[in-house]
């Protein structure tokens, strides 16, 4: 029997762009059914009182699973101080069986008012513990857990210089220890994202655009897909192997459950200072980083093999110079398969009448703590450029938020 929702006695905002309003709104299996006529017989009626309904809110960048894991069970977002920081985690500690790892994340150095290193872990000797910042492009990782990588390989990775100090980012932290931290159980990761969505629901969120695993979309986004909570816009992170793309096509026949594109990463954060710059930052060495993928020349021929396989090329660009090298990998890409560079925090002068018609993925969460960071990170000017949407609407940019 076909499911039916009637919403009515209320203002409904059917059409945002025509701003195209109902006094009725009938829903059948999800369905809009009719506006303004009587309820079919059976249906679930909702009389709004007067209230305004207005179409679901669409977020097109999150990272479900990862997020709704918490990564980890010590949020350090608290953490005031190094004191702070070091007992949280020891009082963490001393519920884990053996052979456990600690896992944690949400500091900030700001927050902390230094950044943390290995000295930061010397009361965990014993137990390998990882912490990511909040930006989750740099984690603070100890001996026990340096004890069990290929610190050779990895030290010779983007963003493993740092591993003596026990600092890891970027291709190092993403491939050489990521990989290794035991995964959480499908059934807790199930739960947790469930948990999540409802509070997604609250904020009346009903579609999201996530990053994910080949892992997760099996064994978390599937199972979620039969439930039938939220529909899901998947990019994956996995490389587009002919194995993986014939995968991901067969995701395409419900509205519940889609992959949309391929991920990929040119640099890193500014909080991390791995964004890679024209320029170099004000507060720190260098100009940041880029990804093995660019260093290596295959970021076009990976945007190609996405794009000629239907699927949106998706990268991750938030220095200017990082953005400027997203702007030409996807140059060529058709338009239909909707290529889109993710957050774009700085888009140089001399790259912005180039995004026209691009789509671009950003993230107001972010900017009250980069805005903290801008100016000391880059001068009073290029900080003018920092998540300057308005900037980019004018030059014709499209954003989704």
């Amino acid at each position: 029997m076909s499911k039916a929702l009637h919403l009515c006695e209320g203002d409904i905002l059917c059409k945002p762009e025509e701003r195209v309003y109902a006094r009725s709104l009938t829903i059948v299996d999800g369905l809009v059914h009719a506006m303004n006529q009587p309820p079919p017989k059976s249906s679930r009626i909702i009389k709004l009182g007067g209230q305004c309904a207005i179409p679901g809110f669409i977020d097109s960048h999150l990272h479900l699973t990862l997020g709704a894991s918490g990564l980890g069970d010590v949020d350090l977002r608290n953490a005031r101080s190094k004191e702070d920081f070091v007992s949280m985690l020891t009082a963490a500690a001393e519920g884990l069986q053996t052979g456990q790892w600690l896992v944690a994340s949400g500091w900030s150095d700001r927050t902390l008012g230094a950044s943390p290193d290995r000295t930061w872990l010397s009361s965990l000797p014993d137990i390998p513990t990882i912490c990511f910042r909040m930006d989750l492009h740099t984690a603070v990782i100890n001996d026990a857990l340096i004890a069990l990588l290929d610190t050779n390989r990895i030290a010779n990775l983007p963003g493993g210089t740092l591993l003596h100090e026990g600092i890891i980012q970027e291709d190092a932290l993403f491939d050489g220890v990521c990989s290794l931290i035991p995964p959480v159980s499908s059934i807790k990761s199930i739960a947790r994202a469930k948990q999540a969505i409802r509070e997604m629901h609250g904020n009346g969120i009903t579609q999201i655009g996530t990053m994910e695993e080949k892992r997760e979309i099996e064994q978390v986004l599937v199972p979620l897909q039969r439930a039938r909570m939220i529909r899901l816009r998947v990019m994956t992170l996995d490389s587009p192997t002919h194995e993986m793309i014939a995968f991901c096509k067969t995701l395409a026949s419900d509205p519940f459950l889609e992959v949309t594109g391929f991920k990929t990463f040119v640099d890193g954060s500014l909080g991390s200072r791995t964004a890679k710059m024209y320029d170099p930052w004000n507060d720190a060495k260098g100009d940041g980083g880029l990804t093995s993928i660019v260093e290596k020349g295959n970021l076009h021929s990976w945007a190609a093999t996405v794009a000629s396989s239907g699927f949106a090329p998706v990268i991750h660009a938030i220095g200017d110079r990082a953005v400027g090298i997203a702007l030409d990998a996807i140059e060529s890409i058709d338009q239909t398969v909707v290529p889109r560079i993710e957050h774009a925090q700085f888009i140089s002068d001399c790259d912005l009448p180039r995004v026209k018609d691009t789509w671009f993925g950003v993230q107001p969460l972010h900017q009250p703590d980069d805005a903290a960071i801008g100016e000391r990170s880059v001068g009073t000017e290029r900080a003018l450029q920092l998540h300057n949407w308005r900037r980019m609407i004018d030059a014709n940019a499209k954003l989704s938020f």
